[in-house]
Order: structure tokens, then sequence, then C-alpha cells
């Protein structure tokens, strides 16, 4: 369990950071509107960041096959937290009052701007970081 913390601890992290920060001090993010687009890019490498050490631990119950597959599979996850996080700013709009979301290209843009960040975490992955060898 303590081994699961650990690897989810980035996204956690930003999750906690965001609730604290910018549901608390809700005219910062009116006010300094770039702060949604590091927050959602961020969110992207973290979602990514977090999901890969998960997939990387031992006791992971599910084993993929390679390298590339592992990828996908943390590129395509980030997807739907994504997805789950617009939700989540959906949710906070309607019925806590919060301006998260300001239309639907904002909401596109958000998606997108997680997607890119995962994305870029996943070029560091391919390109950049070590592999076992065995």
């Amino acid at each position: 369990m303590k081994h699961i913390f650990r690897a989810l601890a980035p996204m956690l992290v930003l999750f906690i950071f965001d609730i604290v920060f910018l549901f608390f001090f809700d005219w910062f993010s009116e006010t300094y509107w770039a702060s949604s687009i590091l927050m959602h890019f961020l969110g992207g490498i973290a979602a990514g960041w977090s999901l890969w050490r998960l997939l990387s631990l031992p006791s992971f119950p599910v084993r993929l096959p390679g390298r590339i597959w592992r990828i996908y599979m943390v590129w395509s996850t980030t997807a739907l937290i994504v997805v789950g996080w617009e939700w989540y700013e959906f949710i906070l709009d309607r019925f806590f009052g919060s301006f998260h979301q300001l239309g639907l290209s904002d909401t596109m843009f958000d998606m997108a701007l997680g997607l890119f960040g995962s994305g870029c975490f996943c070029i560091y992955l391919v390109f950049f970081a070590p592999t076992k060898r065995s």
C-alpha cells in the first residue's frame, strides 16, 4: 500500500494543490488565467508519471508485454483521467459556484493540454528514460 501511495504521489500532490489553492483562492485563477494552462499541462505530466510508476511496481498485478505497451497504457489512461478532471471542474462550477470552465472551447483546450503534457512525458519515456538491462 505504501508503494502505491508513493507511485500516485505526483498526481495526488497536484490534485491537493488544486483543491487547496485554486478552490479557496478562486480570484487567482480568474486573474491569472495562465495558471489554468499550466495546471492542465502539469496535470498530464503528473498523471503520466504516476501511472508509469504504478505500472513499474513489482507488485502490480498486470504485466504488460513490453515498454511500448506500458507507454500506450500510460497515455490512454491519462486520457481517461483528463476527462475525469473536466467532470470534476464541471461539478465545481455547477454546484459550488466556481469558474473553472469558461465554455466548450476552454474545456477542449484543457483536455488537449492534459494530453499534450502526457504526450511530452511519453516522449521522454521513449527517448530519454533509462531502461533496465537484463
